[in-house]
């Protein structure tokens, strides 16, 4: 989080900025409007296509959303998502153990991990049917023992490299509406 504000006895603020107040608010909105689209373009280009995570269904991508609003005299800039493992990626942790049940058929299936042998495969990419024998494992439900999920911060990092560039923004909009 980026806070500015201007502080300190009004009576010692020029009356030249004061008056130039609105125009300082409405060009620090239009900055906060353009740094969010370039820090939701960062997390999507760079943080969740390879740097950080890799892409495998851009579910999480797409998910990235920017948002500005005003609430009085502050504007504030956020990007979210509303996918529900975004937050163990982007700070870590635990996961419970649970039971994975097939859903779509009537077993789930894995290659066996003990397996040697070639695994065939169609022109489409597809397996073919007919395997060496104990290729595959099946059961109707596994029990899964739980995951350590390491920190893989996407937003946070994002915006940490953006800091520099945040700040001379707003600085820039500021002075150039305090030079007008």
């Amino acid at each position: 989080m980026i806070k500015a504000a201007i502080v300190g006895d009004p009576n010692k603020v020029p009356k030249a900025i004061l008056d130039k107040l609105p125009l300082i608010r409405g060009a620090c909105q239009i900055s906060m409007a353009r740094l969010v689209m370039r820090l939701t373009k960062k997390i999507m280009q760079e943080k969740l296509s390879g740097q950080v995570l890799k892409n495998r269904t851009g579910t999480l991508r797409r998910s990235i959303h920017p948002n500005v609003y005003n609430d009085g005299d502050v504007t504030i800039g956020t990007v979210g998502t509303n996918i529900e493992y975004a937050s163990i990626h982007e700070f870590g942790g635990k996961t419970r153990p649970h039971l994975i049940a097939a859903k779509n058929g009537k077993a789930l299936r894995w290659l066996n991990p003990g397996f040697v042998g070639p695994l065939r495969m169609t022109k489409k990419g597809k397996m073919m049917k007919k395997q060496s024998a104990g290729a595959w494992m099946f059961a109707s439900v596994v029990h899964h023992p739980g995951s350590n999920m390491p920190e893989r911060s996407f937003m946070r990092t994002a915006l940490e490299e953006m800091r520099p560039d945040i700040v001379k923004e707003f600085w820039g909009s500021i002075m150039q509406v305090i030079r007008s």
